[in-house]
């Protein structure tokens, strides 16, 4: 007898012992029951070779399926992301035209009350800067909630 088979036979000799026990079971729901409690060990029982395969596919099948799933949800998350960037960019970029036109306009006004005060008419010229001088202020400080949404 090689070395081989001799290691091969008191692996099974268990199982052997665990059928011929089986066997002896005479209430066919017990016996039912712990066939199949006994085909989840290592004993030797378990599904046979083809459906085993059927459940290594269906698992693997199973695990590629979630995969996609990932997949599709970061390019999901990834399009999503993009759209928020583009949208914060458009926004900023609104923001900075807007404020850069009110101030242009703020100097132009303060320029104007300057002009009137130098003019002559100081009552109209101080109220143009002081409100020119104050949209500037308020503008430069940066928290215009004219702008936020």
């Amino acid at each position: 007898m090689p070395q081989d088979q001799a290691q091969a036979i008191p692996a099974q000799f268990p199982a052997q012992k665990v059928a011929e026990a089986l066997e002896k079971v005479a209430d066919p729901e017990a016996k039912l029951a712990l066939s199949v409690a006994l085909s989840r060990t290592s004993f030797g029982f378990g599904p046979d070779p083809e459906t085993a395969k059927i459940i290594s596919e269906t698992e693997i099948h199973e695990e590629n399926c979630r995969l996609d799933g990932y997949k599709a949800s970061l390019a999901n998350r990834d399009k999503q992301n993009e759209r928020d960037h583009d949208y914060r960019k458009r926004r900023l970029n609104r923001d900075f035209t807007m404020s850069l036109s009110v101030l242009v306009l703020a100097s132009l006004g303060a320029a104007f009350g300057l002009y009137l005060v130098v003019a002559g008419s100081r009552a109209v010229g101080s109220n143009v800067l002081i409100a020119s001088i104050g949209v500037i202020l308020y503008v430069l400080k940066g928290s215009s909630e004219v702008f936020k949404q």
